[in-house]
């Protein structure tokens, strides 16, 4: 049996992060193909080698791989006509046009515009090119939801896409059995939460709950929320919070004390670079993750416990749609107490919804004739 070739997005994180340019949150759909498929081989990186000769990935991958699977996550984005992002789309399009073997795209997002209007001025003319060459290069293209689907067929005239939704909702059928289970039983544990914007008002609402009611802090990116961490770890005594969290000392009588940030962050926050220790502690010590981060709560969900999505965008809110996910939006939860918020997760139509999602995406697979996820509920 040929390899399979996989590209795209970081199965795991470096040494680095998140002292470099990453989140970890990309890692849950970067994994999906290795977990789907036992033969998948990462050409990110150089460990193939010890098993395949090839004088390059490319080389490696038409000669010596079945497929090309190639992880996307929101590449296309509406508004940025930054040379860097400019520059990106012609750097993607130029290493996919060697590729011989069949080019399997998984999960491709199209970042709306704060006004959602799908216009042609909206993205550089590279990202058109970039689109129109899927078309031409690829049988079908898998992408997240019905928006993306719009933008290639009306910006780009590309018809045949396949809205999947998210690969990472895939990758582990048996999670869904398992979350069935947790729900009929005492649902131990403590809630888990997730930010996106440190700024914003309602995201800060919850932010300070989360710390007065002890709940985890899951960081999936910045630094300076996690030099803070190992400061209140290695000196709590000269640790001083980041700007982003400043707020939560404000004012001439705030509700939390210094020390009291400090040893939250110090005790409470969690960060991880490999999924398999994230599943893991979402098993042991959580009964709900929630917030606005996408990945964050779908970590919960492959580890057979609850998540709830805070909708804060439209890549988040069509991505719940499509794969009929519990959430409401962060503003609703803001206005809630922490027992409202649990207590508003309903799991009843993500539960009647796998057999018509993994129908569809066993569909996308078929047509490059990959193996099948099977479904167990």
């Amino acid at each position: 049996m040929k390899p399979i070739a996989v590209g795209g997005i970081a199965q795991d994180m470096v040494d680095e992060f998140p002292f470099s340019d990453e989140n970890s949150g990309n890692m849950i759909h970067g994994r999906a193909p290795y977990e789907m498929f036992s033969n998948a081989i990462d050409v990110r990186r150089s460990g193939w080698r010890k098993y395949y000769q090839a004088s390059t990935p490319i080389d490696f991958i038409n000669d010596q791989c079945s497929h090309y699977i190639f992880s996307c996550a929101n590449f296309i984005q509406f508004d940025n006509f930054t040379e860097r992002k400019r520059a990106a789309y012609q750097s993607l399009q130029k290493s996919l046009e060697p590729v011989e073997v069949p080019l399997v795209i998984f999960g491709l997002g199209a970042q709306a515009p704060a006004s959602g209007e799908i216009t042609s001025d909206g993205l550089p003319e590279e990202a058109i090119d970039f689109m129109k060459f899927l078309g031409e290069k690829c049988k079908v293209i898998s992408v997240r939801g019905e928006f993306t689907a719009r933008v290639f067929r009306e910006l780009a005239g590309v018809e045949n896409t396949l809205v999947t939704g998210c690969p990472s909702f895939f990758q582990r059928p048996e999670a869904f059995g398992e979350l069935r289970e947790f729900l009929k039983g005492p649902r131990d544990g403590v809630l888990f939460y997730n930010a996106t914007h440190l700024r914003s008002k309602d995201e800060r609402e919850l932010m300070r709950r989360a710390i007065q009611e002890h709940q985890y802090w899951l960081e999936v990116h910045s630094s300076d929320v996690h030099r803070f961490h190992l400061d209140s770890v290695i000196e709590p005594e000269l640790a001083e919070p980041p700007v982003a969290l400043r707020y939560l000392l404000a004012g001439e009588n705030p509700e939390l004390s210094r020390a009291a940030v400090v040893d939250y962050f110090a005790h409470r926050y969690r960060i991880f670079r490999d999924t398999r220790p994230w599943y893991q502690f979402n098993k042991e010590y959580v009964r709900l993750s929630y917030g606005t981060r996408f990945h964050g709560n779908m970590a919960a969900l492959l580890a057979g416990r609850p998540g709830l999505w805070l909708t804060h965008d439209s890549r988040t809110a069509e991505l719940t749609r499509t794969l009929h996910l519990p959430a409401i939006t962060v503003s609703e939860a803001a206005k809630m107490t922490t027992g409202e918020i649990e207590a508003s997760a309903d799991f009843d139509p993500m539960f009647e919804a796998p057999p018509t999602l993994f129908s569809t995406f066993n569909e996308y697979l078929s047509e490059y004739g990959l193996p099948e996820r099977e479904l167990s509920l």
